[in-house]
């Protein structure tokens, strides 16, 4: 089934693969394709749609884009690479999108990257790996890379907080390494080496030896990264042998079901490195009010809510430079990406964003926050995270 998450928010959209209701159609339209997973166990992460979709439909309430109404075509590929190039030939040669926006994931990505980069379609996409965006590519990064999130975390932890025991949990893939590197990196600029260094499956249905590696090391806090779903199993694991320790975690897990997921194992001890506003900022006042009138159903503390609404306005302002560029005429691919290689924005949701033809990869800046009741606190202010180099993972 597709949209169970939020109810009535994705109704318009599971049927036709196309929002309707908020966007028209006619002559001159621009059509943006996204592809999300509409359903299957990672279906949390199409908050995320409804996000964007609020954000363009409060664009085309104000009459568009230089007068194109933009017109939002959606597939499902449940965050399973190997369906992820059907979606977008689907999207590319099937509705002829202009560019994808707000893709989610690193694996789907990977998966398409040539593809995109043969047809010349731009996308925006949702994954903090920076090897998936280089400079001859067509995507471009809206979330600051993992790496440099994980710097942020410890520099916090063994800093501000003092804590010199730092053990690193990870994946062995795109989401882990990076995140390692840049843990590793932010403790040896601290004079300090990990507790522990462990490496673990995410699709592993038992994390005990994980969770026995890090009780051992004594550490104080954990920094991790990966989703909601994952971080919970872990630290429940870790609760089960008695260690409950602080967590640094990234943006890529800060939603409610984690809390949820891990019960008293993360109570009070979680801090999140995100790169946006959280929901009751004033910055978002426009967001919220968005929000609560398309998608009253969607949890709007959810950071994936705030991510696609944020990657809807980016997007909307690239089209909109597009459109100028095109003689104010339905812009083609090429001058979609011409934008996109050009487009910067530090307003509102979205704070340092700024990509040009020899950087794709996404803003610096990170706040900190916590669990706070309903929603979360700021516990650290915005300020740029250590530098951390790419690599190719």
């Amino acid at each position: 089934m597709c949209g169970l998450l939020v109810g009535a928010a994705f109704a318009a959209g599971c049927g036709s693969g196309e929002e309707s209701s908020s966007t028209g159609g006619g002559d001159g339209e621009i059509v943006v394709g996204t592809i999300m997973p509409l359903s299957g166990p990672q279906q949390a992460l199409s908050n995320s749609y409804a996000g964007m979709r609020a954000a363009f439909a409060d664009v085309n309430d104000r009459g568009g884009i230089g007068g194109h109404r933009v017109k939002i075509v959606v597939r499902d590929d449940q965050f399973k690479p190997a369906q992820t190039p059907k979606a977008a030939r689907e999207l590319v040669e099937g509705e002829n999108v202009v560019m994808l926006c707000s893709n989610q994931g690193s694996g789907g990505l990977t998966a398409i990257a040539p593809y995109l980069q043969a047809k010349r379609v731009g996308s925006v996409a949702q994954s903090g790996e920076p090897a998936l965006f280089p400079p001859d590519s067509t995507a471009f990064q809206m979330l600051t890379p993992y790496g440099m999130a994980a710097a942020r975390l410890v520099d916090h932890f063994t800093g501000e907080r003092g804590l010199r025991k730092v053990a690193i949990a990870y994946t062995e893939d795109g989401v882990g390494l990076p995140f390692r590197e840049g843990a590793e990196l932010q403790l040896e600029r601290a004079g300090l080496k990990p507790a522990a260094v462990v490496k673990f499956n995410a699709a592993a249905t038992d994390l005990a030896p994980a969770a026995a590696k890090l009780k051992a090391s004594g550490a104080d806090v954990v920094v991790v990264n990966h989703v909601a779903p994952v971080i919970g199993q872990l630290a429940r694991a870790t609760a089960r042998v008695g260690y409950t320790p602080q967590w640094g975690l990234t943006f890529a897990a800060q939603n409610r079901q984690l809390l949820e997921l891990g019960g008293a194992a993360l109570d009070g001890k979680v801090v999140f490195a995100t790169p946006f506003p959280t929901a009751d900022d004033p910055v978002l006042a426009d967001y919220r009010a968005s929000m609560e009138r398309r998608f009253p159903e969607v949890d709007a503390e959810d950071f994936l809510s705030i991510e696609g609404f944020a990657a809807g306005k980016v997007c909307a302002g690239v089209l909109e430079q597009a459109v100028e560029a095109a003689g104010g005429k339905t812009p083609s691919r090429e001058q979609v990406l011409d934008a996109l290689a050009s487009f910067s924005l530090d307003e509102g949701g979205v704070r340092g964003l700024r990509w040009t033809a020899e950087d794709h990869t996404g803003p610096r800046g990170l706040q900190l926050i916590e669990p706070d009741g309903d929603g979360f606190r700021q516990v650290s202010p915005f300020e740029n995270a250590p530098e951390v180099p790419v690599g190719d993972h």
